[in-house]
């Protein structure tokens, strides 16, 4: 603390450091978050709100008076005047009389200060988002390559992936790929959470026609955008029903019924009523395939795709990839023989024509 007589000596300013303050904003449901800035957004829980700090910095206030409790700061003693005061140490002893930073080394002494969880200190020591603390990246290689073009190309992605950043803290992502998956097909899978981290595993086994490796970039990017939607639809279901960071199966069933996601609800009871299920390719089939094939094409041309436009037919049909099953409902209904065998066409020309593919940023 600073200390300074003013000139009638009647009055003192004291100036010390305060933290700085922080405010949590929440909604007024624990059902809803601010994920919209000061729109309740339906997806989330109270867990989800969004913080506001100021910066610490040092403030001067002033002391007037010199009876009883209301008493002044006596400068002579260090201590508080008045009846309700206690006696204090000498001034001589505390920080110097100036507030000239120039010739105060309490006052020029930079700051320090931590940042709250999800934020991380920019050059200038500022807290800023850190974009990668619910992120946990582990993918490398050509992997990394077409996950950093996503980030940087696809609106839809980056929209995509920040359910996963700070200001949506229900769980944490983390990419990985096994180097040793042996299957020929699966191109990669999402782990339901566990401890509040949603897995996403890529194919790595570079022998394997399915690995990202031997993929075109384009449908590797696929891939990740199609693991994200699954991860999507866990962290709505943990962030319902979470039992210490792992999904509450009773839980869930109890409040679906009462109504709540009331789409997933439909695929839910529909297709098994079994987080295990294929309810999430059903529902992805059904009205996910528009979102990722416009992800593809703003990936491929660089060029987001008009909202009151459809992305290009060649995108659509690779959107299809990993959702071409024979009781996914929507390929049964929505599709002819003809069809059916044009898009399949569509993939398999293109993974033949862009097989072994590299990726360079």
């Amino acid at each position: 603390m600073i200390l300074r007589s003013s000139t009638d000596g009647s009055c003192y300013e004291f100036t010390q450091y305060e933290d700085g303050v922080c405010t949590d904003n929440t909604c007024k449901s624990g059902k809803h978050t601010l994920e919209n800035g000061s729109e309740c957004d339906y997806w989330g829980t109270i867990d989800q709100a969004t913080r506001t700090c100021t910066d610490g910095g040092y403030v001067t206030t002033t002391s007037c008076g010199g009876s009883g409790s209301d008493g002044g700061t006596d400068p002579s003693t260090g201590g508080t005047g008045g009846s309700g005061g206690s006696t204090g140490g000498d001034p001589a002893d505390s920080e110097p009389d100036s507030l000239d930073p120039d010739s105060n080394p309490v006052l020029t002494k930079p700051l320090e200060r931590s940042c709250i969880a999800g934020y991380t200190k920019d050059e200038n020591g500022s807290c800023v988002i850190d974009d990668e603390y619910q992120i946990i990246n582990e993918l490398e290689g050509k992997a990394l390559c077409v996950y950093n073009k996503l980030k940087s190309t696809s609106t839809g992605f980056k929209n995509a992936i920040k359910k996963f950043e700070p200001d949506f803290p229900v769980a944490h992502l983390k990419f990985e790929i096994d180097y040793t998956m042996s299957s020929n097909t699966k191109k990669g899978y999402t782990r339901p959470p566990e401890n509040y981290v949603i897995d996403i595993v890529l194919n790595g086994n570079a022998i394997k026609d399915a690995s990202f490796q031997k993929r075109p970039n384009l449908l590797v990017a696929k891939t990740i955008i199609h693991e994200i939607i699954h991860a999507e639809m866990w962290r709505k279901l943990l962030s319902l029903a979470s039992d210490n960071g792992d999904i509450d199966i009773n839980k869930l069933d109890q409040m679906l019924l009462e109504g709540d996601y009331p789409g997933m609800l439909d695929y839910y009871l529909r297709y098994g009523r079994n987080i295990n299920s294929n309810w999430q390719h059903q529902q992805m089939a059904a009205h996910y395939r528009e979102t990722i094939a416009r992800a593809l094409q703003e990936f491929d041309t660089g060029t987001p795709v008009p909202s009151d436009q459809q992305p290009s037919q060649f995108y659509k049909d690779l959107a299809w990839e990993g959702l071409i099953y024979s009781d996914i409902t929507a390929w049964q209904q929505v599709m002819n023989a003809e069809e059916d065998n044009r898009i399949e066409s569509v993939i398999s020309n293109y993974i033949g024509i862009k097989q072994n593919e590299s990726c360079v940023e």
